[in-house]
């Protein structure tokens, strides 16, 4: 499950992002692409539930790697 806050997204003018990614999601059938199972929202918050993959999420390996070694620059 993916939560983001509505407070954020709007400080940070980042609706048209949000948007996208829940359409992407919606629309899009590629194994590497996770799917969106469900999307609701609350007065504060927007939830996205997704497809389990194991391993968590591809950004938090960015952030420890820098880089993958695949990557030739």
């Amino acid at each position: 499950m993916k939560v983001l806050s509505k407070e954020k997204i709007a400080e940070n003018k980042l609706t048209r992002y949000a948007m996208t990614e829940r359409n992407v999601m919606a629309t899009v059938n590629h194994p590497f692409i996770v799917r969106i199972n469900y999307a609701f929202q609350t007065t504060s918050e927007l939830f996205l539930i997704l497809q389990y993959c194991p391993g968590g999420d591809l950004s938090e390996y960015l952030v420890k790697e820098k880089r993958f070694n695949e990557y030739k620059a």
